[in-house]
């Protein structure tokens, strides 16, 4: 696999629906109030309206006017244009400003507070849409445990990327499908191939296909998927070795290479789970594994911003029979990775969370918690590495839990 620059652009993923803003709205319109158990207010069903339609009277400071169009299919929030999530995400943060807040405590302690977590502006966006967002996700985990992050494979850290994405890390914008696999890298799927989606859904980085790469939010190259070149069969036995390396987040001198050996051609592919791994590190060091995955530092001094070349070669050697082919069989691949010293400063990858301040306000106990990130560009969206920060505040409930007050 090899690396090359990608166009400049952040990734923030929307989910599609089957009906057009227009169908998904006119309940709202027509008098229907309740979202989410929730009765709105004439005030808070126009300002959801306004979401849609760009009135900027009603959305204040909104940066944008004009409608957008905003569906979900296949689960996933989906938007025509990288400019109308941008318009999308501006007027829902102008949402939640303009929000009426006043009834926002009457559900706590009762059967329905479970469907009010969270802010109440984005919860009847998400309503109005049949939307299952993983801001919601993280709501619903945070309610159950304050301490959910610690047991995630991986979190978004990103208020707004969070507010887009499905509870799969996914979005459509235009005819591309966006998903994370991991913090920094993203899928990124051509022509609306849900076939090649569900292989990122099952394989992750293995994942195989023609409409298929995957993008390094931290180094900023793209590599294009495998799409199945299997060695010349050999009594029927047919074999390809996906390679992928991946830097440390904390050390940039360390990589981890993941590699898996897979039997078969296109689609009916399968995993050999009997194998032995040789890799060379290109830089005169060697190990062997039974794991597909195995991790090396570099002992190399790199100025700042600069980066060092190096091509990482694995060879995989059957140890056991798998489909068609018999042990001894062997299989190599290689790839080219660049060791960079970069300073990111800080970045949702990277980010500051102040320790949680607990205080008592007018005879209730609350507790304040504080996150400062700023976002780089990549691939989805040009965010023009604005600050962002976010801040939570919970309220003390009676049974002693915390639950997350009006927004931040």
């Amino acid at each position: 696999m090899k690396f090359k620059r990608f166009s400049i652009f952040y990734l923030i993923v929307f989910l599609l629906t089957t009906y057009s803003c227009k169908q998904e709205m006119s309940s709202i319109k027509n008098g229907d109030s309740s979202v989410k158990g929730m009765n709105l207010s004439p005030h808070n069903e126009a300002v959801l309206s306004a979401v849609f339609s760009g009135d900027s009277n009603t959305l204040g400071a909104a940066e944008r006017s004009g409608s957008i169009t905003v569906s979900v299919n296949n689960g996933m929030l989906a938007v025509n244009s990288e400019e109308d999530l941008l318009a999308l995400v501006s007027s829902l943060d102008a949402a939640v400003n303009n929000w009426d807040y006043s009834n926002s405590d009457q559900y706590i302690d009762t059967p329905d507070e479970i469907f009010h977590l969270g802010d109440e502006a984005l919860n009847a966006f998400d309503e109005s849409l049949g939307f299952n967002s993983l801001r919601s996700k993280y709501e619903l985990l945070d309610f159950e445990d304050d301490e959910f992050r610690t047991y995630l494979e991986f979190y978004i850290a990103d208020p707004d990327l969070k507010t887009v994405l499905n509870e799969e890390h996914e979005i459509q914008i235009g005819n591309k499908i966006y998903k994370y696999i991991d913090d920094h890298r993203v899928a990124v799927i051509d022509n609306l191939d849900f076939g090649a989606l569900e292989m990122v859904r099952s394989f992750g980085i293995h994942a195989m296909g023609e409409n298929l790469s995957f993008y390094n939010e931290r180094t900023t190259t793209t590599d294009p998927a495998p799409i199945g070149t299997p060695a010349e069969p050999r009594g029927g036995c047919s074999l390809y070795l996906d390679l992928d390396v991946d830097e440390d987040s904390e050390d940039f001198r360390k990589v981890t290479a993941d590699a898996l050996l897979l039997e078969g051609e296109g689609g009916s592919t399968t995993a050999c789970g009997f194998v032995s791994y040789l890799y060379d590190w290109g830089d005169g060091n060697t190990d062997s594994d039974i794991d597909g995955k195995h991790s090396h530092t570099y002992n190399v001094d790199i100025p700042v911003d600069e980066c060092r070349d190096y091509t990482i070669s694995v060879e995989a050697l059957l140890v056991g029979d798998c489909g068609e082919c018999s042990t001894g069989e062997t299989k190599k691949a290689s790839t080219k990775i660049k060791i960079c010293n970069l300073q990111y400063d800080c970045n949702e990858n990277n980010f500051t969370r102040t320790k949680k301040k607990e205080f008592t306000f007018n005879g209730k106990e609350f507790q304040i918690e504080g996150v400062i990130g700023q976002r780089t560009n990549t691939n989805i969206v040009n965010w023009n590495e604005k600050i962002w920060a976010e801040t939570t505040f919970r309220k003390k409930k009676s049974n002693g839990k915390w639950k997350k007050d009006k927004p931040g």
